[in-house]
């Protein structure tokens, strides 16, 4: 997958999973693309925040409130990438994802997860897209399958052989079938924005790490 970034190595990954999981799973593909897509901002703003020289309210308000020029998550991730703070395939990632926000947020059509090509969003370099989409169905069977081995060990008369053949049965039927499709997209949404926050964290500290070894930054971090 290219560059190895240690994301799981990060102690908020999880955190971040089950906060957009609990947010997310749940809700329709509008709210899904607009809630998932309000989180990614918030963690661009704290990169943003994370290297600006001042620091205090007044300035970063100024900045970031509107109508401030980075008010915006379109300005955000411009001057991200502009600036090299970000790769170009991350860049693109998350132009993506804006522009899936933008159409949920001003169109008065149905949205649907599964009618966008949402692998655009996770196309992040040399297999991200295939890691994503195997991660998430292997995740979401796991939990399904769990669901249903508690629910079939409280009838009697279940061993683990019937449980097994009939958690087997279940996935083949039509609606089950059906359900999974549906719910799919949502865990492809949660997983991947999930890695995307982890990446714009990494970035953070690489950018961080390269400023401080910077005297001419370090001198107006200690005057700010």
């Amino acid at each position: 997958m290219g560059k190895t970034i240690p994301i799981y190595d990060y102690p908020e990954f999880n955190e971040t999973f089950n906060e957009l999981f609990d947010k997310l799973l749940n809700e329709s593909g509008r709210g899904a693309i607009l809630i998932g897509t309000s989180y990614v901002e918030e963690n661009l703003e704290k990169f943003i925040l994370k290297i600006l020289p001042n620091t205090q309210k007044k300035y970063t308000s100024r900045l970031l409130n509107y109508p401030g020029p980075l008010s915006s998550f379109s300005a955000k991730l411009e001057l991200s990438y502009a600036f090299r703070l970000i790769p170009e395939d991350t860049y693109n990632a998350l132009n993506n994802l804006r522009k899936f926000r933008n159409e949920a947020a001003h169109s008065s059509k149905d949205f649907y997860l599964s009618k966008i090509d949402i692998d655009k969003v996770f196309n992040l370099g040399e297999g991200w897209r295939t890691m994503i989409n195997e991660s998430s169905a292997s995740m979401m069977l796991k939990m399904k399958t769990e669901s249903l081995k508690i629910s079939l060990s409280e009838i009697d008369g279940m061993d683990e052989e019937k449980i097994n053949e009939s958690i087997s049965s279940k996935f083949q039927e039509k609606e089950s079938i059906e359900i999974l499709e549906k719910q799919w997209p949502h865990w492809k949404l949660i997983l991947g924005l999930s890695l995307i926050c982890g990446m714009l964290r990494f970035y953070s500290d690489e950018t961080m790490e390269k400023l401080g070894e910077s005297k001419t930054w370090s001198g107006i971090k200690n005057n700010a």
